[in-house]
């Protein structure tokens, strides 16, 4: 999900995902259902603004634990 997501991987990582894609055909198919999801959902979902104040209240309930 990284590659799809645009996430920075080391180049290392990077390779061994692209070696592994070009070798595995059920990866590759997986691979390419999320990344048609992901372009739907970023085409289709708007990005919404979290208030601060609930990102606030989540950061509190979390020190709270």
């Amino acid at each position: 999900m990284a590659l799809i997501d645009h996430e920075s991987i080391g180049p290392k990582e990077l390779a061994q995902v692209e070696a592994h894609l070009s070798a595995c055909s059920k990866c590759q198919y997986e691979y390419e259902m999320d990344r048609m999801t992901s372009h739907i959902l970023r085409a289709r979902v708007p990005i919404v603004e979290t208030p601060s104040e609930t990102y606030q209240s989540i950061l509190s309930a979390i020190e709270e634990d």
